[in-house]
Formats: C-alpha cells, structure tokens, sequence
C-alpha cells in the first residue's frame, strides 16, 4: 500500500469558519507570498495563491441577478435569515435583508471583503468594498455552505 503525504497546514485552512481570525486570501504579505513569487503570477499557473473559484458577478444594493437566489439561500442554511430564505424575493435583487445577512456571515466567519477593486486599502476602499458582495465573499459564502452542507 502506498503511503500518501500529507501536505503541510496552510493559514487558509480553515477559511472561512465561524470564529476564524486569521489572514484573507488576498493578503499576501500576511500569508508569506515572496514578493518576488508574487510577481510571477499570472506568467504560469498559479500554484501559491488561493483563487477564486466561481464566476459571479460583484453584486451591491438593487443588483439583480439569479445568483443572487443561490447565494440568499446558502446563506439562508447557514443561519442568516434573508428574503429569499423566506421566499419574499422572486426577482433576485440584493435588497437589505441580503446586505444584512452578508454583513452577519462576514462578521462570523471572519471574512472581510477586499477592497483592491474598491480604492484600495483606505477607510474610503473598505467602506464600498464592505457594501459589495465582492468575489472573495462570495467565495467565502459558497465554501463555508460546502464546508457544512457538503454541496
């Protein structure tokens, strides 16, 4: 019988999770990415940073979009009770029950949106990056409900 590695604990490992306090995806300095490694990427496939995983766009307040009956959901069995875990949102629009949720679930399984396409890292960038559902909490939502659910 061959005996398989284990690989080595990352930081990400358990991100995102409820009570999780530690370093986000994009935070590459916290993660101890070399710069130099940094720089390389995009040039050969990526094996040292976390991706994304889906394709869904970056939704805000009165976005509309089918995802967002997907997201609402999952975030719904999660324990983050929204309009469409009740079946009040039929056309799929990010209303403030869904911000509240998502502003909830952030708080709880300690992710924090990125705010590199927002402004960047001032007060003003992670105050719009905070009212966005951006890739990397989306990202959060649909692996935290596979965490638990196994989906």
């Amino acid at each position: 019988m061959t005996e398989v590695a284990e690989r080595p604990a990352h930081p990400l490992d358990s991100w995102p999770s409820r009570g999780y306090d530690g370093p986000q995806p994009w935070e590459h300095d916290e993660l101890g990415i070399p710069a130099d490694v940094r720089a390389n990427i995009g040039t050969d496939r990526n094996t040292v940073t976390p991706v994304i995983t889906h394709t869904l766009p970056i939704l805000t307040s009165g976005s509309a979009h089918p995802c967002v009956h997907e997201l609402g959901r999952k975030l719904g069995e999660l324990g983050f009770v929204n309009s469409v875990s009740e079946g009040r949102n039929h056309f799929g629009t990010v209303d403030p029950t869904i911000l509240t949720a998502v502003s909830t679930f952030r708080q709880q399984f300690g992710v924090r949106p990125d705010p590199s396409a927002f402004g960047g890292n001032t007060p003003q960038g992670r105050a719009t990056a905070e009212a966005h559902l951006d890739p990397w909490t989306i990202e959060a939502i649909l692996k935290a409900h596979k965490r638990e659910f196994g989906d």
